[in-house]
């Protein structure tokens, strides 16, 4: 499933309709006979990781977890990860008056923090 979840990290875009979405989940949880939660989850841990690697922006990280977290919103209930995902990521979204004036990068380290919260409460693939 890891590779799956690689590819379809990848290949998400922000851009794509709440429909795509949807249908691209279906498709790859029917390909991996996993459940669309699982696979959810797994795809918003993936996102997690590459973003406390670097390998993607919070802006690009939160454009792809907004597309996922509204595909499921209103439809049903949003998976555990996915939900904590998204919102330690939406912590670079805006400041807090306890931001020093020149710490204009405290928002985006208030998500690091967030997302390696979570990644620390799951078991890695790779060990």
């Amino acid at each position: 499933m890891t590779t799956t979840v690689s590819s379809f990290v990848d290949s998400l875009d922000a851009s794509w309709s709440e429909e795509r979405v949807q249908g691209e989940l279906a498709a790859h949880a029917e390909r991996t006979r996993c459940a669309q939660d699982d696979l959810l989850n797994a795809v918003a841990l993936e996102l997690a990781r590459r973003f406390d690697q670097q390998r993607l922006s919070q802006p690009e990280a939160m454009a792809k977890a907004t597309a996922l977290y509204n595909a499921v919103f209103g439809t049903s209930e949003v998976p555990r990860q996915l939900y904590a995902v998204y919102w330690a990521l939406d912590k670079a979204e805006y400041g807090s008056e306890r931001d020093e004036p020149e710490g204009k990068d405290a928002p985006e380290k208030r998500a690091r923090e967030g997302v390696r919260a979570i990644l620390a409460t799951v078991p890695r693939d790779d060990a």
